[in-house]
């Protein structure tokens, strides 16, 4: 579970579209009981107001997270996750909608391109499913020998 809130690492294709899968339908199940609860009691209490606080904050950090070691996934740097703020820039309709469309073929290649088959400089490949079933038992120890490590190209 750890590995969820973690941004180091890489994350498979088929681990990615579940993390993306849950964050979107836990917390709406969530927010639908919550809705029950506040339409029964006629309050908003502050444990729901602070719910309704934490679980989207925990759901950004989540994804996130999850983008981050796909990205790694294709060796790539965490930190082109920074481009997503560029939303935040008041610029012209015609501008976000090229970040949108930008946005969309990123996603798509997070779900759909595959990641390096070979150990990169974030580690060995991801396991399908998190762990639960796995591609490779080799072993990657990054540093510390080598020799062992590297992988010669015979043409």
């Amino acid at each position: 579970m750890g590995h969820y809130f973690s941004f180091s690492g890489r994350s498979g294709r088929v681990e990615f579209l579940l993390v993306i899968i849950l964050v979107q339908f836990l917390p709406g199940v969530l927010f639908l009981f919550l809705n029950k609860i506040i339409e029964i009691s006629d309050i908003l209490n502050i444990p729901t107001l602070l719910l309704g606080i934490i679980v989207p904050l925990g759901v950004v950090y989540i994804l996130c997270a999850a983008c981050v070691r796909r990205l790694h996934d294709f060796n790539s740097s965490g930190w082109w996750m920074l481009l997503w703020l560029l939303v935040l820039l008041p610029l012209p309709e015609e501008i976000h909608s090229l970040i949108g469309m930008c946005y969309a073929g990123g996603s798509a290649m997070l779900l759909f391109y595959p990641g390096d088959k070979q150990p990169n400089r974030f580690g060995p490949p991801p396991d399908i499913l998190g762990g639960i079933i796995s591609e490779s038992k080799k072993e990657y120890t990054a540093g510390k020998n080598e020799e062992e490590n590297r992988i010669d190209f015979k043409l």
